[in-house]
């Protein structure tokens, strides 16, 4: 054997090792890979089998005292003469809103302004009077004083009080606060199944805001519009303004 063939043949020989040792050196990396990627899914699995998950529905509601009121009150007026019926509305609500410009009110606004003709049947007559209805609103944040108020409105001739609408001031910041309360009562109960479930820890998953709503206390009154000597206050029970807030949750227990 000359030298060149036994140079040729040591290469060769080289070229097969290394191909064997390369081989060996994948296929254990592919076991040893494998056996970590089963370790980590019967972990995982072990896991999944373990955990708890509880889907929750909380409601909080709070009650809060009002600070400023909406009142749309207004006058109606009926003749059988049209004229006369305009007459009398458009003097009773002057007075009216002359009456109210001297207090202190906000954003006093007309509502409302009707004319139409209103048919009253007896036995077979038929009588024919025109209904003349103007209707305002005002604000306030004196409370104390709207009884005060809405009795000088009888004595200018108001005669028709459709809605007293009890307020908050800032409703986004009350909110907020009913959210917060909303939020704990999910905390307490969530730590509450964690416990009772024998689990180490709970994570919430998702939160849906079902609704945040604001039930203004609202009232009507009727009133009698005869006149009288001196204003008499018009008894009214301020009503509180009612907050809620509902939530859902999804949470995992492990």
């Amino acid at each position: 054997m000359n030298r060149g063939t036994g140079m040729f043949l040591v290469f060769i020989a080289l070229i097969l090792l290394t191909a064997v040792i390369v081989n060996g050196l994948y296929f254990d990396n592919s076991v040893f890979t494998r056996s970590k990627t089963d370790e980590i899914s019967d972990a995982a699995l072990k896991e999944k089998a373990e955990s708890v998950v509880v889907n929750l529905n909380i409601r909080a509601e709070k009650d809060f005292e009002p600070e400023a009121v909406e009142v749309k009150l207004g006058v109606e007026s009926r003749d059988v003469n049209l004229q006369s019926a305009v007459s009398d509305n458009n003097e009773k609500m002057t007075s009216l809103l002359e009456m109210l410009e001297k207090e202190t009110l906000t954003e006093i606004e007309t509502e409302d302004y009707r004319v139409y003709p209103v048919n009253n049947y007896s036995n077979d007559n038929i009588e024919r009077e025109y209904q003349v209805i103007n209707r305002i609103s005002f604000k306030s944040e004196n409370l104390e004083e709207l009884p005060l108020i809405l009795g000088k409105a009888l004595n200018q001739g108001a005669n028709n009080l459709s809605q007293i609408n009890y307020q908050l001031k800032n409703e986004e910041s009350a909110v907020n606060e009913v959210t917060a309360l909303a939020l704990d009562k999910l905390n307490q109960k969530a730590v509450f199944l964690r416990d009772k479930l024998g689990k180490k820890e709970y994570q919430i998953k998702t939160i849906n805001l079902g609704g945040q709503n604001v039930y203004r206390a609202e009232k009507t009154l009727n009133m009698d519009s005869t006149s009288r000597d001196e204003a008499v206050p018009v008894p009214v029970k301020g009503e509180k303004v009612k907050i809620s807030v509902s939530l859902s949750a999804e949470i995992l227990l492990r």
